[in-house]
């Protein structure tokens, strides 16, 4: 080459143009380049099997595992709805338990009944006057005679009739109210009961027993556990055998019977008594046993204690009476309904029939009260043209969560032996004659002694249902509490940056500075490769001159060394120098301009 300008040097400076629509490109999609990062890394990290197999397989191995994967997933998404759907059905399961007491169980409550509607003698002193008629004295008494029967089977005519006549009555006589006059009319409790014994031992049986009103009217409760006498309390604990139990001398008073009663076709002779838990409505709470005079009667039973969930732990049991209900009674579901047709009465008939008047009210409905409120307004015709009665389904009226019952296993025997006789006119002082009219018997003692529990419980819980789907995310995956968690913060993660443009930004500009960083040790690692193989002799090098005038850096100043190394030159690069592009984010470069970017490198001197 001529001149000084055709010298050839090495040049020091390089340049680069930047792919601005590279760049615009990236920035589009960068929502999509995030998902897949965040994909990438949950894939690589995750102990679940099947997303690795999918991000990384190849073509046919990836529809593979793809299909298999949402195949596997159905199946547990179905098994996992079931599982669900049987805990919010909030199953439950009855438990049967046989608990004995180490002998020691509480005897339960007697309520005894006379059926005689009333005494012969209350009658003969309230009708001194001479002024009640056996018609006002049937329409009195029939106050206490089920309103279905009465209902049914009354003539309303002749009830109006009898209600004129008894309302004049009760105004000549307004000291007298009707529930007194019920109860007043039946037998006391030193009339009915001749003798008791516990445990084969005699304790007056009146000091222990207390007035109970039912439907039946005047009754008596016998409550051991509530007796004035010690010993009884102390042989009720342990009882010395299931067959020492309770047994009840009574009196009928057959000749003392009113016989011109009329409202009732059910009612027998003698006695009906009811085995219940104590403070309970008793015609309510059991079933009722009939002895009539002459006859003995065995009453084994058995006690069973129930023990349900309530309605806020699965079950639909309740302890509590509903708000519009007043009683001092414990909650039980039998007496809860007959308040609630009480109150039914009570709001369309301002009065309430009396076998259904468990707060014993004063406001009694007499029959023709009853009868006409029931017939105006609690009758309905369906489209058949059937008449029937309207009454309330009380549906706010609940299983009792706690409850016992005691189940009776009853035998009868006809008349007294001759042993037998002699006992009771010893006991007594009765004729046999009189015995075999009116003296009845009643045992009632313990089958076994233990009870049965009847519990309700839980069939499963939510630490089950947990269980459950575990193993199947185990079966079917592998999955466990570790990948769960995994799993929902990749969830997670793919959601904020659905919804987050600030996240998405965030992930591609860290991806693109990462890459950065990579180009720049790619570039530095070539660069280096390439200079040391270089051939960097003396001899090599001045084929690029023309002019041997110049004192180049790259000769030798030691032309006559010894050294093996004279004829190579030791090349280094300035890295200082050597600027690669701006940092500066790539989202922050102005898309308008297609400026190019140089890069100067820069070779420094030995």
């Amino acid at each position: 080459m001529n001149g000084a300008a055709g010298k050839r040097r090495l040049s020091s400076l390089a340049s680069v143009k930047f792919p601005v629509d590279k760049v615009k490109k990236l920035r589009k999609s960068e929502g999509a380049e995030s998902i897949f990062q965040e994909t990438q890394h949950f894939s690589t990290i995750t102990t679940v099997n099947g997303p690795r197999r999918i991000f990384y397989g190849k073509r046919g191995a990836q529809i593979f595992w793809t299909l298999l994967v949402t195949a596997f997933f159905g199946f547990l998404i179905y098994q996992v709805v079931i599982i669900l759907q049987y805990f919010f059905s909030k199953p439950t399961v009855s438990r049967i338990t046989f608990i004995a007491n180490e002998g020691r169980i509480d005897f339960p409550s007697i309520t005894i009944c006379n059926l005689n509607a009333v005494k012969t003698e209350y009658i003969n002193k309230l009708n001194s006057s001479g002024d009640m008629s056996d018609e006002v004295l049937n329409y009195l008494l029939a106050t206490k005679a089920n309103s279905m029967y009465i209902f049914n089977n009354a003539d309303i005519a002749q009830l109006k009739t009898a209600h004129d006549s008894s309302m004049e009555y009760l105004r000549n006589h307004p000291d007298l109210q009707i529930v007194d006059f019920l109860n007043l009319a039946q037998f006391d409790c030193d009339e009915l009961f001749e003798i008791c014994y516990f445990g084969g031992k005699q304790f007056d049986c009146c000091k222990s027993m207390t007035q109970s009103t039912t439907s039946l009217g005047k009754c008596w409760e016998l409550n051991l556990q509530n007796s004035t006498e010690l010993w009884i309390k102390e042989e009720m604990a342990p009882i010395i055998s299931a067959k020492g139990g309770l047994q009840i001398v009574a009196n009928a008073r057959q000749a003392e019977q009113f016989t011109s009663f009329q409202y009732s076709s059910f009612q027998e002779n003698g006695f009906r008594y009811f085995i219940h838990p104590p403070k309970i409505s008793p015609d309510r709470a059991s079933a009722g046993t009939t002895v009539s005079p002459s006859r003995i009667v065995n009453s084994a039973i058995k006690a069973k204690v129930y023990d349900l969930l309530n309605r806020d732990n699965w079950g639909n049991c309740t302890s509590e009476w509903p708000a519009n209900f007043v009683t001092n009674l414990p909650y039980d579901s039998s007496v809860c309904q007959a308040l609630c047709i009480a109150n039914h009465f009570e709001k369309l008939c301002e009065c309430i029939p009396y076998t259904y008047n468990i707060n014993n009210k004063p406001d009694v409905c007499f029959p023709y009260e009853e009868v006409s409120c029931m017939k105006e307004k609690m009758t309905k015709i369906d489209e058949n043209g059937t008449t029937s009665l309207d009454l309330p389904f009380c549906s706010e009226c609940h299983l009792a969560c706690q409850k016992t019952s005691y189940e009776s296993y009853t035998s009868y025997g006809l008349g007294f032996n001759n042993s037998s006789m002699t006992w009771l006119k010893n006991l007594t002082g009765y004729k046999e004659k009189y015995i075999r009219e009116n003296i009845v018997v009643i045992n009632i003692h313990f089958m076994e002694l233990f009870y049965t529990s009847y519990t309700q419980v839980k069939n499963t819980s939510i630490w089950s249902t947990f269980n459950k789907i575990f193993n199947l995310n185990s079966l079917w995956f592998g999955m466990s509490v570790v990948s769960l968690i995994e799993l929902i913060l990749y969830l997670t993660k793919i959601s904020w940056i659905a919804v987050s443009r600030k996240r998405r930004h965030h992930l591609f500009e860290k991806k693109m500075s990462v890459k950065r960083i990579e180009d720049i040790l790619k570039e530095a690692v070539q660069e280096n490769e390439e200079i040391k193989s270089r051939r960097s002799s003396a001899v090599n090098l001045k084929d690029f001159d023309d002019e041997e005038d110049y004192d180049l850096w790259y000769r030798n100043p030691h032309p006559y060394s010894n050294s093996s190394l004279d004829s190579v030159v030791q090349m280094a690069i300035d890295f200082e120098k050597f600027r690669r592009p701006s940092s500066k984010s790539l989202a922050n470069i102005v898309e308008e301009e297609e400026d190019a970017i140089s890069m100067n490198k820069s070779v420094t001197k030995f």
